[in-house]
């Protein structure tokens, strides 16, 4: 089959990352797969092609010239004899909601929801975004074929927002064999110091200041510790203020965004990841560190309470709750053994629930579904 993907940017996130995890595996089982893309950043466009996924930069427009966009890829769907048009994000969406309804191509579409993009506080609230969530109430029903969400808690926020049916719930992949090469490349956590690793974006919904308070209390009870928040984003500046305010410069350093292999190689040197965000569609970091056998310690919001099961292959503390995220740091740090046995139920769980093999048959799944539909 033909499928062509596409996306509002190639800059980092968990949509692109899961085009770059997945799509390299479709195109193996002989699917030809082309991804296009709206506008920049196109940071990761390399990545794909040298996985062998052409990349096609579409002609720049303005967000909101939609049916000039749809035009666009409609266009390119002839042009590549696509069979399914995969849309991912909110532009991409719609553009190729209107290419199903006004038929400008013969294609069927599929969409997948990556967020919790109207729950308060993701993004700001007012007439915009107000605006954008009417028009997908009457976009996607008319013009998708199926939609996608990465978690239950996505597939229900979607439902419940914009009155749609027929969600199914595809899971973010990991692929092993990448976490592989990164341990054997890479050295594991072996020093006395506890070295605790924060990945992700720089963004209020992350939860990093949360978490600086959290160790700002306990700091004189730990034993010798460094903290590596690893990423970059708006919210940089803000966190070294605190983290200066707080007296914790030399303990907690930012790193700024890092490329893919090397977050994984800093994951893979850590004694514990912490992903305590006060929202979350999925939480692909904290599977990239279960994958790695690291504990994880997050908060019990999203997509995070599908990722790991508390107690068992990762921990959970109340969303927001700074207090509880200290005392489990606290008890986790004197209890070794503990730690150790988390993180290898965690990669367990990597490898059952989230294997890539398992999700890219998912995804033929529904694409074969499509078709026998469109016969």
């Amino acid at each position: 089959m033909k499928v062509l993907h596409v996306i509002d940017t190639l800059g980092v996130g968990g949509a692109e990352r899961l085009l770059i995890t997945a799509l390299p595996e479709l195109a193996r089982r002989g699917h030809s797969i082309t991804v296009a893309v709206m506008k920049a950043p196109y940071d990761l466009q390399v990545v794909l092609e040298d996985a062998g996924i052409p990349v096609v930069r579409l002609p720049a427009r303005h967000k909101w010239n939609l049916f000039a966009s749809a035009r666009d890829i409609a266009m390119l769907c002839d042009e590549l004899d696509v069979n399914i048009l995969h849309a991912h994000l909110y532009f991409p969406a719609v553009c190729s909601s209107l290419v199903r309804s006004f038929r400008l191509a013969k294609v069927r579409t599929v969409t997948t929801f990556h967020n919790l993009a109207y729950a308060e506080g993701v993004n700001k609230a007012g007439v915009g975004l107000s605006l954008k969530k009417k028009l997908a109430s009457l976009a996607y029903p008319a013009g998708i074929d199926q939609c996608l969400a990465v978690s239950s808690v996505v597939s229900h926020h979607y439902s419940k927002e914009l009155g749609l049916d027929g969600i199914r719930v595809i899971h973010n992949p990991i692929d092993i064999s990448i976490v592989d090469r990164v341990i054997r490349m890479s050295s594991e956590h072996r020093d006395a110091e506890l070295h605790i690793v924060l990945p992700g974006r720089l963004v209020h919904e992350k939860g990093h200041g949360l978490f600086l308070s959290a160790i700002a209390t306990i700091a004189q009870e730990l034993p010798p510790f460094r903290v590596s928040i690893a990423g970059g984003g708006p919210l940089r500046d803000d966190l070294e203020q605190k983290i200066s305010a707080l007296g914790l410069e030399g303990l907690v350093t930012v790193t700024g965004n890092l490329d893919h292999a090397v977050l994984l190689e800093l994951v893979h040197s850590a004694s514990m990841v912490v992903v305590p965000s006060l929202s979350e569609g999925f939480g692909l970091t904290a599977l990239e560190a279960m994958a790695l056998s690291k504990l994880v310690v997050a908060s019990d919001v999203g997509g995070l309470k599908e990722v790991i099961v508390d107690g068992e292959s990762g921990v959970l503390f109340p969303v927001g709750d700074s207090k509880a995220l200290a005392s489990i740091l606290l008890e986790l740090v004197n209890s070794p053994e503990l730690m150790k046995q988390i993180g290898l139920a965690a990669r367990e769980r990597a490898e059952a629930a989230f294997s890539l093999g398992m999700i890219a048959d998912q995804y033929i799944d529904v694409y074969q579904e499509q078709l026998q539909h469109a016969q």
